[in-house]
């Protein structure tokens, strides 16, 4: 099993206490999510993981991460086919982790110091899909009603160069795409219910004025009417903002 080090705070009352306690002996339950509201989302994976929170030695905190990754297939398969298969990956997804915390510094771990450790696999996940200049932001709103910590981030996909022959007013053209990379936005809630458990959900998603940029401003086209996609950043963040509210 991973250890990782104790977040601030901890140790001293790890010290105090002297002995490891248990939340539970029984199963380490899966987030529950809105399904409903993911109908027209792809599962992409279902991820186990378990590690040690330690200080001084002593493994202060167990944790068991279960966690869910949704993709938003039509934004995805809209691109993909714009791009004849040069782009193909997430752009627009939902994480939702649910952490079974065990040992004596379950009691006094709080949103604040779960939440750098907590994001550590959201920003890898994020990096091994294409992610990069990952910062974190002031968040904007609307953001979730969670009594926890929320973080916001800002990021670019790199969208590689690919050329398309497309219809434009009855003529035939060929239309050079650059590449430009493509800017994403992503906003996350860290909060703890009970003693013995806590939450990690959010999503990201590509600014309206970064999708444009897949269209060259010479071609005169309207991206929507080229994907046949209706993509607007607002609702999605409203989505991401009830999903959050409704995960546990």
């Amino acid at each position: 099993m991973k250890r990782r080090q104790v977040l601030g705070g901890v140790a001293g009352m790890v010290a105090l206490s002297g002995c490891l306690g248990s939340a539970s002996d029984g199963e380490h339950p899966w987030p529950v999510v809105d399904e409903e509201r993911l109908a027209e989302w792809e599962r992409l994976s279902e991820r186990s993981d378990e590690y040690n929170v330690s200080y001084r030695g002593i493994d202060a905190l167990t944790v068991h991460e279960r966690t869910y990754t949704y993709d938003y297939t039509e934004l995805r398969e809209s691109v993909a086919e714009l791009s004849q298969g040069e782009i193909d990956r997430s752009l627009a997804r939902f994480v939702a982790s649910r952490m079974t915390l065990e040992g004596v510094g379950r009691r006094f771990v709080t949103p604040e110091r779960l939440v750098d450790d907590a994001l550590d696999g959201v920003e890898s996940g994020l990096k091994d899909r294409g992610m990069e200049s990952i910062e974190r932001v002031e968040p904007g709103s609307p953001l979730p009603d969670v009594d926890g910590e929320i973080v916001e981030y800002r990021g670019e996909t790199d969208i590689p160069s690919f050329s398309r022959e497309i219809d434009v007013s009855g003529f035939s053209t060929t239309i050079e795409f650059a590449g430009e990379p493509l800017e994403t936005e992503g906003v996350f809630a860290v909060w703890k219910p009970e003693v013995d458990t806590a939450y990690v959900a959010g999503g990201v998603f590509p600014l309206a004025d970064a999708l444009e940029t897949l269209v060259p401003e010479s071609a005169g086209i309207d991206l929507v009417d080229l994907l046949d996609l209706e993509f607007d950043p607002a609702e999605f963040r409203e989505t991401f903002v009830s999903l959050i509210e409704t995960t546990g």
